[in-house]
């Protein structure tokens, strides 16, 4: 192996002022590599017999060997990266020009020949590289070593003529033409021919002089060649940018993965559970993988298998991409997307998914969230979402944090946001012992099941806390223990019912008008300009201790079970008026 000089002669290194950098530091890698994680051998001699320890030092702007400037020498295309003495890149290169070094053959050229059988090393006995060709005599076909195996490329894509030398001929006639020069290689008795010490004319071979008599002339020509499959852990990819670091198209492909590439069926309406079951699977030791379902209409006959890592599944829209749940579910909370404990940070968006004619009654949800007793899938996100029903279903999403209780406890920070949820036998949104739970620009509907209410619940001692949810339309609410709630809507079309562990409650919007309001309220507030009651407090203050009403309204209608204090706008006296329509003057306006 030829000994490559890392710089040649005596370069000089400047630093970020322009002077001669001195203390600075010089590291030698692998080519394309990072030379501080992945250095490669230096040494101060062509020999290799002396190592030149790294990272090198600079003076005066030379890499200097005790004091002095001093060559180095590496046995490979090499990186390379310089920095001052306060560790500040002053210079970088990924991989090297040589320019003052007259490699071998066996160094420049990758082809090795023929063979009978796979060669186990390069012809000169260095390891094989990736890339590196042989033409295999035995079965006449050319062969790629990818880094593990030899892989056979496409019959047809090379061409070996064997011609014998004369002393005195030149030219040589193929037996068909090579698509260009550069297509071909010449090898006289095994020694590689430059290209100067020929030409191509159409099939013919000419050459500046006579090989000698005798000689063994081989001819390679090649066409475009497929190289087969290659395994793509073998393959490097390197993203360009300064800095940018080498990874294999594996790994590089893996941060986004089709469910195509598993088998996925968008087209016919078989089930694809299994092949949900084999994705999940191979991504699961893979960190927050992006999952892409393409346009199409999906289906499952069965539950899919739990998800335990996080995973962003994406659809290409609501009206494109579209998840049928095909199988009546054993339980409530089994659905098409079931995330537990280490599912953290997963997410599903931009598609629609459906309960589709599921058997044996309403059962089951779409979407659900399980804590264990120690962790919980925590900090997840439902965004562009249509979620709805061609049969019926308990509820649409499902979120049941009981059993993690402690220090930490329920599910923590769910986002859910721009989703139409329509209803099932029990509700639209279903959420046990949360903590931090967002709903934003999201609507329910009784449609496609009996009620669309969001139920917000808790257990004895783990209660759900902190619930802001908004939209235009949400039809009902039941609240049960629950503490810090906030709930807006322009409209709620349900009724809205609590217990008396709902605590700290907020409440605005308007009542359809057959919605009825329940009266458990602790130290919360119901803010509505419409329906049944009509803006009250229990519990709280308003104006600092000070409970304001309006001077003169007209006396309300009587409301079995509820009495009103109003001012009278006929007299202007303050009256209260009973629940079976008695009225009382509290005090005359005198």
């Amino acid at each position: 192996m030829t000994a490559i000089s890392i710089t040649p002669g005596y370069p000089n290194y400047s630093d970020t002022d322009g002077s001669a950098l001195n203390d600075g530091y010089v590291y030698i890698g692998l080519e394309y590599q990072n030379p501080i994680t992945a250095p490669t051998g230096a040494f101060w001699d062509q020999d290799f017999q002396i190592p030149a320890d790294q990272p090198l030092r600079t003076s005066g702007g030379y890499i200097v060997r005790d004091g002095s400037p001093a060559a180095v020498y590496t046995g490979a295309a090499y990186s390379i990266l310089v920095q001052n003495k306060n560790l500040v890149t002053v210079y970088n290169a990924p991989s090297a020009v040589i320019t003052n070094v007259t490699n071998t053959v066996e160094d420049i050229t990758q082809y090795q020949g023929a063979h009978a059988t796979d060669p186990l090393a390069r012809n000169d006995g260095t390891p094989l590289q990736v890339g590196d060709l042989y033409f295999n005599s035995t079965i006449n076909e050319l062969k790629v070593w990818t880094g593990s195996v030899w892989a056979a490329t496409s019959p047809g894509n090379v061409a070996v003529q064997n011609f014998t030398g004369t002393g005195s001929q030149t030219a040589f006639t193929l037996s068909a033409a090579p698509i260009a020069e550069n297509n071909t290689q010449i090898y006289i008795d095994g020694v590689y021919q430059q290209k100067d010490t020929y030409a191509v004319a159409g099939a013919t071979i000419n050459f500046s002089t006579a090989p000698p008599n005798l000689s063994t002339i081989e001819v390679v020509s090649f066409s475009i060649a497929s190289l087969g499959t290659v395994d793509s852990s073998n393959v490097s990819y390197n993203q360009g940018s300064l800095g940018a670091v080498n990874t294999s198209v594996q790994a590089k492909l893996q941060e986004s993965v089709s469910v195509l590439d598993f088998g996925f069926d968008g087209t016919s309406g078989s089930d694809n559970t299994s092949k949900f079951n084999s994705l999940i699977a191979a991504i699961s030791g893979l960190s927050s993988v992006s999952v892409h379902f393409p346009a199409g209409q999906y289906h499952f006959a069965s539950k899919p298998n739990n998800i335990s890592s996080s995973v962003k599944f994406v659809g290409d829209g609501i009206s494109n991409t579209r998840l049928f749940r095909d199988f009546a579910a054993g339980a409530n909370s089994e659905g098409l997307f079931n995330f537990v404990a280490g599912a953290n940070g997963s997410s599903v968006s931009q598609m629609s998914i459906e309960s589709n004619g599921a058997p044996s009654g309403a059962t089951g949800c779409l979407i659900s969230l399980i804590a264990t007793a120690t962790d919980a899938p925590d900090f997840c996100h439902f965004s562009d979402l249509y979620l709805t029903s061609s049969s019926t279903d308990v509820y649409k999403i499902y979120i049941d944090g009981s059993l993690r209780t402690g220090g930490t406890s329920g599910v923590r920070d769910t986002f859910i946001s721009n989703c139409s949820i329509f209803g099932g036998s029990l509700g639209g949104v279903y959420a046990k012992s949360v903590v931090a739970f967002h709903m934003t620009s999201c609507d329910t509907f009784p449609a496609g099941g009996v009620s669309g209410k969001i139920v917000i619940t808790g257990a004895t001692g783990n209660k759900s806390n902190y619930v802001n949810i908004d939209g235009a339309y949400l039809n009902g609410l039941a609240l049960d223990e629950l503490n810090f709630g906030n709930f807006n809507a322009a409209v709620f079309s349900a009724n809205i019912t609590n217990a008396s562990t709902a605590d700290t409650i907020i409440v605005q919007g308007s009542l359809a008008a057959t919605v009825t309001v329940q009266n458990f309220w602790l130290n919360s507030i119901f803010l509505s300009n419409t329906g049944t009651p009509n803006n009250f407090l229990v519990g709280g203050k308003a104006r600092g201790n000070i409970l304001q009403v309006t001077d003169g309204v007209t006396a309300p209608a009587t409301e079995v079970g509820f009495s009103s204090i109003y001012v009278d706008t006929a007299d202007g006296d303050l009256k209260i008026k009973f629940g079976d329509g008695t009225v009382k003057t509290i005090v005359t306006d005198t």
